[in-house]
């Protein structure tokens, strides 16, 4: 009863400045900050606009709680994934057909 989308993603510092970032051509910056985000997200499929529901987290992979962390955002996204599911039980709707004429 919805679309789910998880995402990990790869942050890295580049020698651009703020106002370039749009440019495509940043060079990575050589002992830069590295970090990787991890994310999940919940649309309802009656408006995709709308969020149902959300997860973000974003460290570094050299910080000694980030192993922590990613077992939580995956606790956290198993439950976001769950979002607006009991909307829908199998079983819950019955339909019928009649007999032809």
């Amino acid at each position: 009863m919805g679309t789910y989308v998880q995402l990990e993603v790869d942050l890295v510092q580049t020698v651009c400045r703020k106002h370039q970032w749009r440019s495509q051509n940043c060079q990575i910056k050589a002992g830069g900050r590295r970090q990787k985000c991890l994310a999940c997200f919940k649309f309802d499929d009656n408006n995709p606009g709308t969020l149902l529901n959300k997860s973000l987290r974003c460290l570094s992979e050299q910080n000694p709680l980030f192993q922590e962390a990613r077992r939580r955002q995956e606790a956290e996204c198993q439950a976001i994934k769950a979002t607006n599911e009991d909307r829908y039980l199998p079983g819950k709707f019955a339909f019928s057909v009649g007999l032809p004429s």
